[in-house]
């Protein structure tokens, strides 16, 4: 492709992570969106009846990136809503993995 003038690029999503289970909610259907690295909630008491049970998370709510009527309650650090001390492997959360997303550019000299 060099040879006939393309410019190549190549890029790959976030990777997945090993996270530790800090416990996994009962929150029935409370939670909008439930996953091993974020959970949604459209009510911040409903959130923060979650996070009070699970102090090693963090809430986020209007930063303007997210729907004003959104909560996302997630683990720190590598953990997961997973059983206690569960090692999984999964995709998204806070992690460096998931705020760079690798990009390289080739070109011929």
């Amino acid at each position: 492709m060099l040879e006939s003038g393309y410019t190549v690029t190549l890029t790959s999503d976030h990777g997945h992570v090993e996270a530790t289970g800090i416990g996994q909610p009962q929150e029935g259907v409370v939670a909008v969106s439930r996953s091993k690295r974020a959970r949604l909630y459209n009510s911040e008491d409903l959130a923060r009846n979650v996070q009070a049970n699970y102090p090693v998370t963090i809430l986020w709510h209007a930063d303007k990136l997210l729907p004003a009527d959104l909560w996302v309650l997630m683990p720190q650090g590598r953990g997961a809503f997973a059983p206690l001390g569960e090692l999984v492997v999964s995709h998204g959360g806070l992690t460096l993995e998931e705020m760079i997303v690798p990009l390289v550019t080739i070109t011929q000299r």
